[in-house]
């Protein structure tokens, strides 16, 4: 046979070879073309990978092309509660409180560039608008306690258990109860009392302070609610009240002076004690003098019982007479035998310049600008005399005859010296004036008649 012959049958043979590997190939191709999502018929998923539900209140669509999110309206009359979403291999789920009617919905996964990637399906879980708002209750009462209006249509929502915490006013302990009905959902009115509970223990003096109905998102407690109280926490028998903090008792208001009356140094006060009711160790005023080494207490008296005191005293040094006015003695100053007066150390005189004062209760109050009184010839100093002071000196009686002439003198007309400062002789006044022209008077007399014997003779 030759080449030419067998031709034909070579050709044959070389195009069903081709045919049958078309056949193979075909399906792998199939498998791997194009961003097909599931539009129908049974999913094609890998073995052990995740999806989103489908059904049991889900609803579950596929996604063609690149998008990575996707914006889902609710079914008129329901609200989204709840959606899952695949993208790649990722799987999420989200909670959406409250219920809302329109969600977007965004892909969770991106490649190994941070790039977003496509969503291949999602699910939404929708319920009826009245089921998805939540239910109202009142606070609990202490007879009753917790009473519950569970909205219609609860049953099969899980609404078959309430937590309620007490807690103990006495011990401060706490206990957890739960109510839970294993036949069916609550519905309609409820009450829940803890007093009535299997395993409550007994206390007589409790709060409400937490509560936690199934079915909602609701826990009374945690938003600022006050605890209900039942049963006030009693006073134990014999348990002093707390005592107040006692007010730090001051002298803010008082006032001590130094003043020059009749001639002798004085201190004047005027002692407040703030509050006028404050407990005090010693109630005794003093005033304390000091130069930064001597000090001199002069004790003022005693605190009336509205917290004041008030009154004067002599300087340190300062003495009065039996008057109590006049005074008879001076800070810095002493008297000698022969009545004289002299300055000394002695006799209080560092009190005189540069102290300080402070005046002590049970607080104490630095006394500002205290000084020796400003001083006047008779306050500061004892007059310069040897009588007693606050007495006149007697004065001297002034002789005032007057020796006439000799005849044949004639008179003179200087005027007749004055007195030399520190003579006893009094101040000329308008009584010697006239001596005198009475004496130059006679004078002229008895020149006039010795001129006429002359003239005779």
């Amino acid at each position: 046979m030759t080449v030419t012959r067998l031709r034909s049958p070579i050709a044959l043979l070389v195009g069903a070879a081709l045919a049958l590997f078309g056949a193979a190939a075909a399906p792998s191709a199939s498998a791997t073309g194009g961003h097909g999502g599931h539009h129908g018929g049974e999913e094609q998923t890998k073995p052990g990978q995740e999806t989103c539900p489908d059904g049991g209140g889900w609803t579950k669509t596929d996604i063609g092309g690149e998008r990575t999110s996707v914006e889902v309206q609710a079914t008129e009359g329901f609200v989204i509660v709840e959606y899952c979403v695949k993208a790649s291999t990722e799987v999420e789920f989200h909670d959406v409180e409250p219920g809302q009617e329109t969600v977007v919905i965004a892909s969770p996964a991106t490649n190994g560039n941070g790039e977003t990637q496509a969503i291949s399906h999602y699910s939404v879980r929708e319920v009826p608008v009245e089921e998805a708002e939540e239910p109202t209750y009142p606070a609990p009462v202490c007879e009753g306690g917790v009473t519950v209006t569970y909205p219609e249509g609860s049953q099969g929502q899980g609404w078959n258990h309430v937590n309620v915490t007490v807690e103990n006013l006495e011990s401060d302990e706490e206990v957890t109860l739960n109510f839970h009905n294993d036949a069916d959902d609550w519905s309609g009115v409820v009450s829940f009392d803890a007093t009535t509970h299997a395993d409550w223990p007994g206390w007589e003096h409790y709060a409400y302070t937490w509560v936690q109905v199934a079915g909602t998102d609701l826990h009374w407690g945690e938003t600022g609610e006050e605890p209900v109280v039942c049963g006030e926490k009693p006073e134990e028998p014999g348990t002093p009240e707390e005592p107040e903090e006692p007010t730090e008792p001051t002298l803010e208001g008082s006032i001590v002076s130094t003043d020059c009356i009749a001639d002798a140094p004085w201190i004047t006060y005027d002692v407040r004690v703030t509050p006028a009711d404050a407990e005090l160790d010693d109630r005794t005023a003093e005033l304390v003098l000091t130069d930064g080494t001597r000090t001199e207490t002069i004790t003022l008296g005693e605190l009336g019982e509205d917290g004041t005191l008030a009154g004067r005293t002599l300087w340190p040094g300062a003495e009065v007479a039996e008057d109590g006015v006049t005074p008879i003695a001076w800070p810095g100053w002493e008297r000698l035998d022969d009545g004289t007066w002299v300055e000394t150390d002695e006799n209080f005189a560092w009190t005189r310049e540069g102290v300080t004062a402070t005046l002590v209760v049970n607080p104490d109050l630095a006394v500002e600008n205290f000084a020796y009184p400003p001083p006047t010839s008779a306050c500061a100093n004892p007059p310069q005399d040897t009588e007693t002071p606050g007495t006149p000196a007697p004065t001297e009686p002034v002789d005032q005859t007057v020796t006439p002439a000799e005849p044949g003198d004639t008179p003179s007309d200087e005027a007749p010296a004055p007195a030399a400062a520190g003579d006893d002789e009094l101040p000329q006044t308008g009584s010697d004036v006239l001596i005198y022209a009475l004496v130059a008077f006679v004078l002229l007399a008895v020149g006039g008649t010795v001129l006429v014997v002359r003239r005779r003779v």
